[in-house]
């Protein structure tokens, strides 16, 4: 059973959206270090991760509007086109549907 505390607080925060915040899987380095990664294991990386959270989301009924990636990943992607464009890919768009 879930908790809807969590969920009401999500909810009134209408000013407000929620993000993912993607990075490395690099728990001692915080992810900070560089992983290199084949652009599939960071595409499949980048989607496991915010995946989870609209699953958490939804759990609440809420949606997740945008993101940004953390530390490391975020550095490489601003350093190499190929990296940015895959993460670019990877997350959720905004339903233009009513």
């Amino acid at each position: 059973m879930v908790d809807d505390r969590h969920g009401q607080a999500l909810r009134s925060r209408t000013a407000s959206s929620i993000g993912a915040h993607p990075g490395f899987a690099d728990l001692q380095g915080f992810g900070r270090r560089v992983i290199n990664l084949t652009i599939k294991e960071l595409e499949a990386n980048i989607a496991y991760q915010i995946g989870a959270l609209q699953a958490i989301a939804a759990l609440h009924g809420a949606k997740v509007t945008h993101m940004k990636p953390h530390g490391m990943m975020a550095n490489m992607s601003a350093d190499e086109r190929r990296r940015c464009r895959r993460r670019s890919r990877a997350p959720p768009r905004r339903s233009t549907a009513t």
